[in-house]
Protein backbone atom coordinates (compact mmCIF):
# COMPACT_ATOMS: atom_id res chain seq x y z
CA UNK A 1 0.00 0.00 0.00
CA UNK A 2 1.62 3.68 -0.69
CA UNK A 3 2.03 6.09 1.30
CA UNK A 4 -0.85 8.35 0.34
CA UNK A 5 -3.09 5.06 0.20
CA UNK A 6 -2.30 4.37 4.01
CA UNK A 7 -2.74 8.03 4.97
CA UNK A 8 -6.02 7.84 3.31
CA UNK A 9 -7.13 4.66 4.63
CA UNK A 10 -6.33 5.59 8.22
CA UNK A 11 -8.04 8.66 7.85
CA UNK A 12 -10.76 7.23 6.71
CA UNK A 13 -10.83 4.95 10.04
CA UNK A 14 -10.40 7.68 12.23
CA UNK A 15 -13.80 9.07 10.65
CA UNK A 16 -15.49 6.28 11.38
CA UNK A 17 -15.00 6.09 14.58
CA UNK A 18 -15.69 9.54 15.29
CA UNK A 19 -18.56 9.43 13.35
CA UNK A 20 -19.38 6.43 15.82
CA UNK A 21 -18.23 7.56 19.39
CA UNK A 22 -21.48 8.19 20.55
CA UNK A 23 -22.34 4.49 20.25
CA UNK A 24 -18.76 3.36 21.76
CA UNK A 25 -19.34 5.84 24.24
CA UNK A 26 -22.17 3.83 25.52
CA UNK A 27 -20.40 0.67 24.74
CA UNK A 28 -17.79 1.62 27.54
CA UNK A 29 -20.33 2.91 29.83
CA UNK A 30 -22.32 -0.19 29.92
CA UNK A 31 -19.07 -2.39 30.61
CA UNK A 32 -18.74 -0.18 33.73
CA UNK A 33 -22.34 -0.30 34.97
CA UNK A 34 -23.44 -3.83 33.98
CA UNK A 35 -20.42 -5.82 36.22
CA UNK A 36 -23.08 -7.96 37.98
CA UNK A 37 -24.63 -9.67 34.89
CA UNK A 38 -24.10 -13.23 33.92
CA UNK A 39 -23.05 -14.33 30.39
CA UNK A 40 -21.86 -11.85 27.35
CA UNK A 41 -22.53 -8.28 28.70
CA UNK A 42 -23.23 -5.60 26.67
CA UNK A 43 -24.00 -7.59 23.31
CA UNK A 44 -27.13 -5.17 21.97
CA UNK A 45 -24.48 -1.69 22.64
CA UNK A 46 -21.82 -3.89 21.08
CA UNK A 47 -23.76 -4.89 17.88
CA UNK A 48 -25.00 -1.72 17.51
CA UNK A 49 -21.12 0.01 17.68
CA UNK A 50 -19.47 -2.35 15.14
CA UNK A 51 -22.69 -1.78 12.76
CA UNK A 52 -21.76 1.83 12.44
CA UNK A 53 -18.73 1.50 12.10
CA UNK A 54 -19.45 -1.04 8.87
CA UNK A 55 -21.85 1.29 8.16
CA UNK A 56 -18.78 3.96 8.18
CA UNK A 57 -16.25 2.47 6.86
CA UNK A 58 -18.21 0.61 3.62
CA UNK A 59 -16.50 -2.07 3.73
CA UNK A 60 -17.56 -5.85 4.19
CA UNK A 61 -15.42 -8.82 5.72
CA UNK A 62 -12.27 -7.65 7.18
CA UNK A 63 -13.91 -4.35 8.75
CA UNK A 64 -13.08 -5.82 12.46
CA UNK A 65 -10.13 -6.74 11.57
CA UNK A 66 -9.11 -3.77 10.70
CA UNK A 67 -10.88 -2.09 13.49
CA UNK A 68 -8.87 -3.62 16.21
CA UNK A 69 -6.01 -3.10 14.15
CA UNK A 70 -6.75 0.61 14.37
CA UNK A 71 -7.42 0.52 18.10
CA UNK A 72 -4.24 -0.73 18.59
CA UNK A 73 -2.53 2.12 16.29
CA UNK A 74 -4.38 4.52 18.51
CA UNK A 75 -4.43 3.11 21.68
CA UNK A 76 -5.13 6.28 23.39
CA UNK A 77 -8.79 6.14 23.02
CA UNK A 78 -9.57 8.83 25.39
CA UNK A 79 -7.98 11.08 23.36
CA UNK A 80 -9.06 9.85 20.02
CA UNK A 81 -12.59 9.52 21.01
CA UNK A 82 -12.69 12.32 23.28
CA UNK A 83 -13.61 9.73 26.10
CA UNK A 84 -13.20 10.56 29.94
CA UNK A 85 -10.30 8.01 30.55
CA UNK A 86 -6.76 8.87 30.93
CA UNK A 87 -4.67 6.24 31.37
CA UNK A 88 -3.12 5.84 34.40
CA UNK A 89 0.52 5.39 33.25
CA UNK A 90 2.49 5.88 30.10
CA UNK A 91 3.04 2.84 27.97
CA UNK A 92 7.00 2.54 29.08
CA UNK A 93 5.43 2.37 32.59
CA UNK A 94 2.74 -0.34 31.71
CA UNK A 95 5.45 -2.84 30.17
CA UNK A 96 7.72 -2.57 33.78
CA UNK A 97 5.09 -3.30 36.29
CA UNK A 98 3.56 -5.95 33.57
CA UNK A 99 6.77 -7.40 33.00
CA UNK A 100 7.76 -6.89 36.94
CA UNK A 101 5.12 -8.83 38.17
CA UNK A 102 5.00 -11.85 35.33
CA UNK A 103 4.70 -15.21 37.65
CA UNK A 104 6.55 -18.19 37.42
CA UNK A 105 4.03 -21.43 36.82
CA UNK A 106 5.12 -24.72 38.04
CA UNK A 107 3.80 -27.33 36.21
CA UNK A 108 3.13 -30.89 37.88
CA UNK A 109 6.09 -33.21 37.15
CA UNK A 110 3.73 -35.04 35.23
CA UNK A 111 2.12 -32.73 33.39
CA UNK A 112 1.16 -34.08 29.63
CA UNK A 113 -0.43 -31.27 28.18
CA UNK A 114 1.54 -28.32 28.20
CA UNK A 115 0.81 -24.46 27.19
CA UNK A 116 0.54 -23.35 24.04
CA UNK A 117 -0.11 -19.66 22.15
CA UNK A 118 -3.26 -19.21 20.44
CA UNK A 119 -1.51 -18.57 16.95
CA UNK A 120 0.27 -22.00 17.44
CA UNK A 121 -3.22 -23.35 18.29
CA UNK A 122 -5.00 -22.07 15.21
CA UNK A 123 -2.51 -23.38 12.44
CA UNK A 124 -2.92 -26.49 13.90
CA UNK A 125 -7.13 -26.45 13.80
CA UNK A 126 -9.88 -26.85 11.43
CA UNK A 127 -12.70 -24.22 11.35
CA UNK A 128 -15.97 -25.55 11.83
CA UNK A 129 -19.21 -24.12 11.05
CA UNK A 130 -22.06 -25.31 13.17
CA UNK A 131 -25.72 -24.95 12.22
CA UNK A 132 -28.72 -25.58 14.83
CA UNK A 133 -30.90 -28.45 13.98
CA UNK A 134 -34.41 -28.93 15.55
CA UNK A 135 -34.19 -32.22 17.66
CA UNK A 136 -30.89 -33.20 16.05
CA UNK A 137 -26.93 -32.49 16.49
CA UNK A 138 -25.93 -29.40 15.15
CA UNK A 139 -24.73 -29.59 11.32
CA UNK A 140 -21.47 -29.36 10.79
CA UNK A 141 -19.65 -28.13 7.70
CA UNK A 142 -15.95 -28.12 7.08
CA UNK A 143 -14.57 -24.18 6.22
CA UNK A 144 -11.20 -24.37 6.47
CA UNK A 145 -8.76 -27.40 7.19
CA UNK A 146 -5.44 -27.77 9.36
CA UNK A 147 -2.97 -25.27 7.83
CA UNK A 148 -5.39 -23.20 6.27
CA UNK A 149 -6.44 -21.29 9.11
CA UNK A 150 -5.35 -17.73 10.26
CA UNK A 151 -6.68 -14.60 12.72
CA UNK A 152 -7.95 -12.57 9.36
CA UNK A 153 -9.41 -15.33 8.02
CA UNK A 154 -11.78 -15.90 11.14
CA UNK A 155 -12.57 -12.77 11.55
CA UNK A 156 -13.53 -12.06 7.49
CA UNK A 157 -15.89 -15.70 7.80
CA UNK A 158 -17.09 -14.43 11.09
CA UNK A 159 -18.65 -11.75 9.21
CA UNK A 160 -20.29 -13.98 6.84
CA UNK A 161 -21.89 -16.25 9.70
CA UNK A 162 -22.87 -13.94 12.53
CA UNK A 163 -25.73 -15.91 13.80
CA UNK A 164 -23.44 -19.61 13.13
CA UNK A 165 -21.24 -21.12 15.79
CA UNK A 166 -18.05 -21.32 14.77
CA UNK A 167 -15.81 -24.06 16.15
CA UNK A 168 -11.53 -24.31 16.06
CA UNK A 169 -11.18 -28.42 16.43
CA UNK A 170 -7.23 -28.50 16.63
CA UNK A 171 -5.38 -31.83 15.33
CA UNK A 172 -5.24 -34.61 17.88
CA UNK A 173 -1.68 -35.08 17.52
CA UNK A 174 -1.37 -31.19 18.78
CA UNK A 175 -3.19 -31.37 22.10
CA UNK A 176 0.10 -32.22 24.32
CA UNK A 177 0.88 -28.14 23.24
CA UNK A 178 4.24 -26.92 22.52
CA UNK A 179 7.26 -28.69 23.22
CA UNK A 180 9.00 -28.30 26.79
CA UNK A 181 11.89 -26.93 24.89
CA UNK A 182 9.88 -24.18 23.99
CA UNK A 183 8.01 -23.42 27.31
CA UNK A 184 9.04 -20.18 28.36
CA UNK A 185 8.89 -18.57 24.65
CA UNK A 186 4.54 -19.36 25.19
CA UNK A 187 3.64 -15.96 25.90
CA UNK A 188 1.28 -15.02 28.71
CA UNK A 189 -1.94 -12.77 27.56
CA UNK A 190 -2.78 -10.07 29.71
CA UNK A 191 -6.07 -7.56 30.57
CA UNK A 192 -5.31 -4.50 32.48
CA UNK A 193 -8.06 -2.79 34.74
CA UNK A 194 -8.16 0.60 36.35
CA UNK A 195 -10.50 -0.71 39.41
CA UNK A 196 -12.81 2.62 39.93
CA UNK A 197 -14.54 3.03 43.29
CA UNK A 198 -17.73 4.87 43.79
CA UNK A 199 -16.52 8.34 43.60
CA UNK A 200 -14.65 7.24 40.30
CA UNK A 201 -11.43 7.50 41.40
CA UNK A 202 -8.71 4.50 40.74
CA UNK A 203 -8.33 2.34 43.99
CA UNK A 204 -6.19 -0.12 42.16
CA UNK A 205 -5.21 -1.93 38.82
CA UNK A 206 -5.63 -5.87 38.10
CA UNK A 207 -3.90 -7.31 35.98
CA UNK A 208 -5.08 -10.71 34.70
CA UNK A 209 -2.27 -12.66 32.85
CA UNK A 210 -4.08 -15.56 30.94
CA UNK A 211 -3.03 -19.01 29.88
CA UNK A 212 -3.90 -21.33 27.26
CA UNK A 213 -3.68 -25.49 26.79
CA UNK A 214 -4.17 -26.65 23.65
CA UNK A 215 -6.01 -29.78 25.87
CA UNK A 216 -7.59 -29.91 29.25
CA UNK A 217 -7.22 -33.36 30.77
CA UNK A 218 -9.69 -36.20 32.05
CA UNK A 219 -10.30 -36.56 35.88
CA UNK A 220 -10.68 -40.07 36.87
CA UNK A 221 -13.10 -40.12 39.31
CA UNK A 222 -13.60 -43.44 41.32
CA UNK A 223 -11.63 -46.25 41.99
CA UNK A 224 -11.49 -49.58 39.79
CA UNK A 225 -12.67 -51.33 38.87
CA UNK A 226 -15.44 -48.78 38.95
CA UNK A 227 -13.69 -45.67 37.67
CA UNK A 228 -14.13 -43.67 34.72
CA UNK A 229 -12.69 -40.89 33.11
CA UNK A 230 -15.20 -36.95 32.96
CA UNK A 231 -13.77 -33.57 32.25
CA UNK A 232 -11.47 -33.71 28.69
CA UNK A 233 -11.65 -31.16 26.23
CA UNK A 234 -9.99 -28.72 23.84
CA UNK A 235 -8.94 -25.46 24.53
CA UNK A 236 -8.29 -24.71 28.10
CA UNK A 237 -8.27 -20.78 29.67
CA UNK A 238 -6.89 -20.05 32.97
CA UNK A 239 -5.63 -16.90 34.92
CA UNK A 240 -3.61 -15.60 37.65
CA UNK A 241 -4.45 -11.88 38.51
CA UNK A 242 -2.01 -9.51 40.45
CA UNK A 243 -3.68 -6.33 42.62
CA UNK A 244 -1.83 -3.52 43.03
CA UNK A 245 -2.25 -0.24 44.46
CA UNK A 246 -2.71 2.43 41.93
CA UNK A 247 -0.35 4.98 43.06
CA UNK A 248 3.42 2.95 43.62
CA UNK A 249 2.44 -0.11 41.64
CA UNK A 250 2.83 -2.12 44.67
CA UNK A 251 1.74 -5.85 45.04
CA UNK A 252 -1.84 -6.35 47.50
CA UNK A 253 -2.62 -9.68 46.81
CA UNK A 254 -3.10 -11.98 44.03
CA UNK A 255 -6.15 -14.07 43.12
CA UNK A 256 -5.53 -18.08 42.08
CA UNK A 257 -8.07 -19.31 39.62
CA UNK A 258 -8.97 -22.42 39.36
CA UNK A 259 -11.71 -23.87 36.94
CA UNK A 260 -14.37 -21.16 37.33
CA UNK A 261 -14.22 -17.16 38.03
CA UNK A 262 -15.66 -17.63 41.83
CA UNK A 263 -13.46 -21.06 42.36
CA UNK A 264 -10.22 -19.44 43.24
CA UNK A 265 -8.17 -17.90 46.16
CA UNK A 266 -6.49 -14.38 47.10
CA UNK A 267 -3.29 -14.39 48.85
CA UNK A 268 -2.03 -11.17 50.67
CA UNK A 269 1.28 -9.70 49.27
CA UNK A 270 3.74 -10.52 51.80
CA UNK A 271 2.32 -14.30 51.80
CA UNK A 272 2.97 -14.69 48.72
CA UNK A 273 5.42 -17.37 47.16
CA UNK A 274 8.37 -14.66 45.16
CA UNK A 275 11.37 -15.30 43.27
CA UNK A 276 13.96 -13.26 43.92
CA UNK A 277 13.35 -10.73 41.57
CA UNK A 278 9.26 -10.28 43.07
CA UNK A 279 7.80 -12.27 40.60
CA UNK A 280 5.27 -14.12 42.07
CA UNK A 281 4.91 -17.79 41.99
CA UNK A 282 1.82 -20.50 41.68
CA UNK A 283 1.68 -23.98 40.99
CA UNK A 284 -0.85 -25.42 38.09
CA UNK A 285 -2.95 -28.50 38.65
CA UNK A 286 -1.96 -31.83 36.22
CA UNK A 287 -4.35 -31.90 33.40
CA UNK A 288 -6.44 -28.93 34.57
CA UNK A 289 -4.18 -26.58 34.56
CA UNK A 290 -6.18 -24.78 37.23
CA UNK A 291 -3.44 -22.33 39.90
CA UNK A 292 -2.85 -22.75 43.52
CA UNK A 293 -0.73 -21.43 46.28
CA UNK A 294 1.11 -24.13 46.99
CA UNK A 295 1.93 -28.04 45.63
CA UNK A 296 -0.02 -30.92 46.62
CA UNK A 297 -3.31 -32.35 46.75
CA UNK A 298 -5.95 -29.65 46.44
CA UNK A 299 -8.84 -30.94 47.45
CA UNK A 300 -12.63 -30.42 45.27
CA UNK A 301 -15.75 -31.48 44.62
CA UNK A 302 -16.33 -34.24 47.37
CA UNK A 303 -12.64 -34.90 47.18
CA UNK A 304 -14.03 -36.98 43.58
CA UNK A 305 -11.68 -34.53 41.21
CA UNK A 306 -9.05 -33.20 43.49
CA UNK A 307 -6.38 -31.37 41.97
CA UNK A 308 -2.56 -32.24 42.21
CA UNK A 309 -0.05 -29.72 41.95
CA UNK A 310 4.34 -30.30 42.33
CA UNK A 311 7.33 -28.45 42.61
CA UNK A 312 9.20 -30.95 40.77
CA UNK A 313 8.29 -30.21 37.33
CA UNK A 314 8.83 -27.90 34.41
CA UNK A 315 9.09 -24.44 35.16
CA UNK A 316 7.43 -21.93 33.01
CA UNK A 317 9.43 -18.20 32.94
CA UNK A 318 7.51 -16.76 30.53
CA UNK A 319 9.78 -14.17 28.43
CA UNK A 320 6.80 -12.90 26.83
CA UNK A 321 3.50 -10.94 27.51
CA UNK A 322 0.77 -9.83 24.82
CA UNK A 323 -1.74 -7.35 25.98
CA UNK A 324 -4.87 -8.12 24.66
CA UNK A 325 -6.83 -4.70 24.22
CA UNK A 326 -5.88 -1.08 25.69
CA UNK A 327 -6.87 -0.81 29.54
CA UNK A 328 -10.02 -0.29 30.68
CA UNK A 329 -11.37 0.34 33.82
CA UNK A 330 -13.78 -1.31 35.53
CA UNK A 331 -16.31 -0.41 38.78
CA UNK A 332 -15.31 -1.66 42.22
CA UNK A 333 -17.27 -5.26 43.12
CA UNK A 334 -18.35 -4.10 46.18
CA UNK A 335 -15.25 -4.30 48.44
CA UNK A 336 -12.23 -2.33 48.27
CA UNK A 337 -9.32 -4.77 49.14
CA UNK A 338 -6.96 -2.36 49.70
CA UNK A 339 -8.45 -2.71 52.69
CA UNK A 340 -7.99 -5.75 53.47
CA UNK A 341 -5.10 -6.92 52.21
CA UNK A 342 -2.46 -4.23 52.67
CA UNK A 343 0.16 -3.28 50.12
CA UNK A 344 3.63 -5.01 50.44
CA UNK A 345 5.53 -3.86 53.22
CA UNK A 346 8.82 -4.39 51.08
CA UNK A 347 8.38 -3.30 47.42
CA UNK A 348 9.35 -5.44 44.40
CA UNK A 349 12.70 -5.39 43.40
CA UNK A 350 13.10 -3.30 40.50
CA UNK A 351 15.35 -5.29 38.42
CA UNK A 352 15.86 -5.80 34.96
CA UNK A 353 14.11 -8.77 33.87
CA UNK A 354 14.00 -11.01 30.62
CA UNK A 355 9.98 -10.44 29.96
CA UNK A 356 9.20 -8.68 26.84
CA UNK A 357 5.84 -6.94 26.57
CA UNK A 358 3.83 -6.67 23.95
CA UNK A 359 1.30 -3.52 23.50
CA UNK A 360 -0.05 -4.26 20.39
CA UNK A 361 -2.89 -6.45 20.86
CA UNK A 362 -3.81 -9.70 19.35
CA UNK A 363 -5.70 -10.16 15.48
CA UNK A 364 -7.91 -12.56 16.90
CA UNK A 365 -9.24 -10.40 19.68
CA UNK A 366 -12.83 -10.36 18.44
CA UNK A 367 -13.46 -13.99 17.83
CA UNK A 368 -17.14 -14.80 19.18
CA UNK A 369 -16.22 -18.79 18.40
CA UNK A 370 -14.52 -21.20 20.52
CA UNK A 371 -11.31 -22.66 20.76
CA UNK A 372 -12.31 -26.21 21.05
CA UNK A 373 -14.82 -26.42 23.92
CA UNK A 374 -13.69 -23.36 25.20
CA UNK A 375 -15.27 -19.88 24.50
CA UNK A 376 -12.75 -16.62 24.12
CA UNK A 377 -11.87 -15.01 27.01
CA UNK A 378 -14.15 -11.92 26.26
CA UNK A 379 -16.87 -14.18 25.46
CA UNK A 380 -17.14 -16.09 28.99
CA UNK A 381 -18.65 -14.09 31.09
CA UNK A 382 -18.54 -10.90 33.08
CA UNK A 383 -15.71 -11.72 34.56
CA UNK A 384 -13.38 -10.16 31.66
CA UNK A 385 -15.21 -7.11 31.77
CA UNK A 386 -14.99 -6.72 35.54
CA UNK A 387 -12.83 -6.60 38.95
CA UNK A 388 -10.95 -9.62 40.22
CA UNK A 389 -14.38 -12.18 42.32
CA UNK A 390 -13.18 -9.90 45.84
CA UNK A 391 -13.84 -13.22 47.95
CA UNK A 392 -11.68 -16.51 48.06
CA UNK A 393 -13.50 -19.68 47.81
CA UNK A 394 -13.81 -21.36 51.39
CA UNK A 395 -12.28 -25.04 51.80
CA UNK A 396 -16.31 -25.86 52.87
CA UNK A 397 -17.28 -24.56 49.71
CA UNK A 398 -14.79 -26.08 47.25
CA UNK A 399 -15.49 -29.19 48.97
CA UNK A 400 -18.68 -30.06 50.56
CA UNK A 401 -21.00 -27.25 48.83
CA UNK A 402 -19.30 -27.03 45.08
CA UNK A 403 -22.36 -25.86 43.31
CA UNK A 404 -22.85 -23.21 45.93
CA UNK A 405 -23.39 -19.67 44.40
CA UNK A 406 -20.38 -17.72 44.06
CA UNK A 407 -20.43 -14.97 47.10
CA UNK A 408 -20.48 -11.73 44.66
CA UNK A 409 -18.75 -9.13 47.42
CA UNK A 410 -17.38 -9.17 50.99
CA UNK A 411 -20.56 -7.36 51.88
CA UNK A 412 -22.42 -10.23 51.50
CA UNK A 413 -20.41 -12.19 53.85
Amino acid sequence: MSSSSAEDDQRSKQEALEACSDFHRELIQCFRERSSLFGSPCQAEQKTFWDCYQRERGKEGTVVREAVTSWFQKRKLGRLLQLPHTMLWTDERLQQVIARYTPVLHLHEEERYLPCSVDWYIKRSQLWLEEPVEHDAPRRTLLLDNGQVDAGKLLEIQQHHPHHQLRLEIEPLARPGMPQSELDEVPLYVVVKEVLNKEACVEAVEINYLTFYAFNGPYTIGVPPFAFEAGAHDGDWEHFTVRLDADAANMVGCYFHAHRPQDGQWLPADDMPKTATGQPIAYVAKGAHGLYTSPGVHRRAWCAVNDYCGDKGPVWRCKNCILMEPVMQVPSRGTNLQGTFQSATTPAPARQLDVQVDLRGVDWLHFKGNFGSSAAPHAQGFWYFTAEHPVSRTWFQRVLWHCSPATQSLLDI
